[in-house]
């Protein structure tokens, strides 16, 4: 009687969750070894994973098998189809012949058994692969598409759901007729996401420091766990707290790079639980306060724990280095011989403890005297912009600039469509080359073909660059809003605002400020300087000096 192990395998976490097949191929496999004769003395079970995706090397299941199969721990490797083992033409059929090598007969149910005695055999083994990851290969393109179209057009494609939803029954109906789920906001858990949202906008946190306002607080997930700073980090970034859904965030479990992921053109009202002015804004901070932003010399460091007003936005005159926060220690004993010591927060310069750097300022500036200069300067500003009509502007800003943005883009897209048609044209000239029908050689077309492709990279540069002003232009009309709308107030909000939001309320008004011995210099938005050139009674610094 020989040993017989059988292969159970699904692809995907649905087949398990919902449809699992693996008991109807437990119950073929063993009826077929039982015709056969055969002891069934080992069954092996894949669940979730992709035979398309993932080769043998990278499947533990598929290394047991083979590992058992050296030690003749059986004598025929039964499945139900040999789809079962992998679809990976470069693969598959090359691990089939390994077991064959090894003496181990290959059975399948549905297509008996697979020898390698003659080339032939060899040859319909990878022909055989060769169709069916190519099935693979268009089913995974067609699910992809159906995908891409469901999230441009708004639709819930199903699963887990994002923090602050909840799932409803909706009109829409399957190919069986029955109702599809949707999304609702859930009012109680999209208060958190405000909160979250808020602390980035309004204070610069990052996931830290959000983490544990939310441990302080004793905010929990929707599965009723603490907060990582992962959760908090995937939820700041997700598209759909401003209403548009997203494909393509993961691809083979890899995290994609924002610019590559499918985001919908069609933007869901009902589903909005952050204003999308307030969403760009949030990943600009984020951005910025990357790590791979910091050796930009002119990365702001908005958010940030530090009891320094002014960190992020304030440099060294002398030598344009960075003024970062140090501290001066004082300590004394008291009468009953308790030793004490007090600890305060210093701006000081980075220029001049790097030998590197020749620096005539100070080491070290008082906090009280430049932050006091700095917020009287900008009240005095604010004060001055209260005099200009910032709806006005807000309206002449969108019409001059990203109206003429966009039209540039469209513009480079249209060209973009005119080179892939030539190019499709150029392809199907290859065709008639080939049947001799062309007055074109093979290097004609090439040439012309690389011209093309150089033309389509250089427009895609195009588009990115303009993108690039397009994202600023917006974020600086972000900032002309934002004074439109608190310019009245700003000082009764900065008044009754702590550290972090004041940060974050001179971020909005400040571009940089230069810190000298005898002076202090501001520099504010160059936009909304902009703005400002046609009103004459304006005020912008050109140096306030330190009381020294």
């Amino acid at each position: 009687m020989k040993r017989t192990a059988c292969l159970y395998r699904v692809s995907t976490k649905k087949q398990i969750d919902k449809d699992d097949d693996i008991p109807m191929q437990k119950i073929e496999c063993r009826n077929f070894a039982q015709n056969m004769g055969w002891q069934i003395v080992e069954e092996y079970y894949e669940k979730g994973v992709s035979g398309y995706k993932l080769s043998s090397k990278q499947r533990d299941v598929v290394q047991q098998i083979k590992e058992d199969a050296k030690n003749k721990r059986f004598d025929v490797l039964l499945v139900f189809m040999f789809d079962r083992l992998g679809r990976q033409e470069s693969d598959t059929p090359f691990l089939m012949q390994d077991f064959y090598k090894l003496g181990i007969e290959l059975w399948s149910v549905e297509e008996g058994e697979q020898k390698f005695d003659t080339h032939v055999d060899k040859l319909m083994n990878y022909i055989r692969f060769w169709q069916s990851s190519g099935e693979s290969e268009k089913t995974s393109i067609r699910v992809a598409t159906k995908h891409k179209q469901m999230v441009n057009e708004g639709i819930y494609r199903g699963g887990k759901y994002p923090f602050g939803y909840k799932i409803v029954e909706s009109d829409r109906l399957n190919k069986k007729g029955e109702k599809t789920s949707d999304l609702a906001i859930n009012e109680v858990e999209a208060e958190i996401v405000k909160e979250i949202y808020s602390l980035v906008y309004n204070k610069g946190f990052g996931t830290m420091r959000i983490q544990n306002y939310l441990l302080e607080k004793g905010y929990k997930t929707s599965s009723g766990k603490k907060w990582s700073r992962a959760s908090i980090h995937n939820l700041l970034s997700n598209p759909i707290y401003a209403g548009r859904f997203t494909f393509g965030k993961n691809v083979d479990n890899i995290r994609q790079e924002k610019e590559l992921w499918n985001i919908s053109e069609i933007k869901r009202d009902d589903l909005v639980i952050i204003n999308e002015n307030i969403w760009n804004r949030v990943q600009e901070i984020r951005t910025n306060k990357s790590p791979l932003n910091r050796k930009n010399e002119d990365f702001k460091l908005i958010g940030t724990s530090s009891p320094l007003l002014l960190i992020g936005f304030i440099k060294c005159g002398h030598c344009n280095n960075k003024i970062a926060t140090t501290y001066n220690y004082s300590r004394w004993t008291r009468k009953n011989g308790e030793k004490c010591v007090t600890k305060k927060a210093i701006y000081r310069c980075n220029g001049r403890i790097d030998k590197r750097v020749n620096c005539d300022g100070q080491t070290t500036y008082n906090r009280n005297k430049i932050e006091g200069i700095v917020e009287d300067e900008t009240f005095k500003y604010i004060d001055e912009l209260k005099n200009v009509d910032l709806y006005k502007e807000i309206k002449k800003f969108e019409k001059e600039n990203i109206r003429n943005i966009e039209k540039k883009i469209n513009n480079l897209k249209s060209q973009k469509e005119d080179l892939y048609k030539e190019l499709k044209l150029l392809n199907d000239e290859v065709i008639k080359i080939l049947k001799g029908e062309s007055n074109f050689t093979p290097e004609m077309i090439n040439e012309i073909k690389d011209e093309k492709e150089k033309e389509l990279v250089k427009i895609q540069e195009e588009i990115d660059d303009i993108n690039i002003i397009e994202k600023q232009k917006k974020l600086n009309l972000d900032d002309i809003k934002y004074m439109n709308k608190y310019v009245m107030d700003f000082k009764e909000i900065y008044d009754n605002a702590d550290i972090d939001e004041k940060r974050m309320m001179l971020s909005k008004v400040i571009d940089v400020i230069y810190v000298y011995k005898d002076k202090i210099d501001i520099t504010f938005k160059a936009h909304l300087k902009k703005i400002t050139d046609n009103y004459d009674s304006v005020y912008v610094s050109d140096g306030r000096a330190i009381d020294s």
